[in-house]
């Protein structure tokens, strides 16, 4: 959206809250691959450095979008005060919790959590996974944490059987998964 306000001539703002841009392509995977998703977040990164009426500014946090597109944003301790003609949020999806006995213990996380851990932080999330999901994106984590050498344990998979490229992939390195089920409880020593 920035780049093409930009493009179409409007002075344009955009604000991450994360220190380097690009939202679930930090950490995820597109068409299945870590690769295309770093390859597609840098060539976004590089088209909007050029754009001569695109400011970006990082590690801000916008606090608050007032009347009349007045909106406050805190980078480290200066308060920006922005008018604008227009707003446009983009604030990404949110994952909806599972509600299952146990999903508060340590280590029940979502999926992005982990894939962030791993990609950002540099953190290993645990050796041994359970993965539930209703999408691809846990067949992509499931991946990720393969890749990390983490084993992935089963995928319980709440629609039926999935034949995705995402599934293939997981089944190819021999990882259980369990169609049309869901979780009841988690249960852990630690």
């Amino acid at each position: 959206a920035a780049i093409a306000a930009a493009e179409a001539g409007a002075e344009t703002l955009l604000i991450d809250e994360w220190p380097m841009p690009g939202g679930s392509l930090l950490h995820g995977r597109l068409n299945s691959s870590r690769s295309d998703a770093e390859i597609k977040r840098l060539n976004l990164l590089a088209h909007a450095r050029r754009l001569p009426k695109l400011r970006i500014m990082t590690d801000t946090t916008v606090s608050g979008l007032f009347a009349d597109n007045w909106a406050s944003a805190l980078k480290d301790n200066r308060l920006y005060k922005i008018r604008a003609k227009q707003t446009v949020l983009a604030t990404g999806g949110y994952d909806q919790p599972m509600v299952f006995a146990g999903n508060d213990l340590p280590g029940v996380m979502f999926a992005d959590a982990a894939q962030r851990l791993m990609r950002l932080y540099a953190v290993k999330p645990g050796s041994r996974a359970v993965i539930a999901t209703a999408n691809r994106f846990g067949y992509e984590a499931a991946l990720d944490l393969i890749d990390a050498g983490i084993e992935v344990a089963a995928i319980i998979d709440l629609k039926e059987q999935s034949e995705s490229i995402q599934a293939t992939a997981v089944k190819a390195h021999g990882v259980r998964i369990i169609s049309n089920a869901t979780l009841v409880e988690a249960k852990g020593k630690h």
